[in-house]
Formats: structure tokens, C-alpha cells, sequence
């Protein structure tokens, strides 16, 4: 049963491969141009999300440690000492 699960799993991620190779949303060559830039930039950052599915994961991301961070607001800043 263990050997049947195994092919199964190989068998999908040679057909995700075989169905998706040069079809991805990522441009590689584009991809290195914008490294390259944010490498040389004076102010490199520490993030960068490439692809529109990434920048849409970045700033899903984002939006929930804000609503975190306003949400706990008065509780976190009350741990100052006084």
C-alpha cells in the first residue's frame, strides 16, 4: 500500500512537470533583471516578491499582521515600563 502511495505521488509530480514546464507565470530572465536591480540599488530591499502571485501573498501577509498589530495595539504598548 506504502509502494502504491509512492507511484501515485511520482506519477503527479511527473505529469505537474511535464504539463507545466515552460508554462510557468515567472519570467527566469526577467526575474534576474529585477534582482540584479534591487541588488545595485542604494536602498536594496530586504523583501522582494516577484510575480503577481507573490506580491498578492506579500500584501495578503501584510494585511493580517496589521489587523494583528491594530488589534492588540493598547494591550502590546501597555507592557512599557511605566
Amino acid at each position: 500500500m506504502v509502494r502504491h502511495r509512492r507511484d501515485e505521488r511520482t506519477k503527479t509530480r511527473k505529469h505537474y512537470r511535464e504539463t507545466n514546464d515552460g508554462n510557468q507565470a515567472g519570467d527566469p530572465d526577467k526575474a534576474v533583471a529585477v534582482i540584479l536591480q534591487a541588488v545595485d540599488a542604494d536602498d536594496a530591499p530586504l523583501h522582494l516578491p516577484l510575480g503577481r502571485a507573490a506580491h498578492a501573498i506579500a500584501e495578503r501577509k501584510l494585511a493580517a499582521f496589521r489587523g494583528d498589530i491594530d488589534a492588540w495595539c493598547d494591550i502590546t504598548i501597555a507592557t512599557d515600563f511605566d
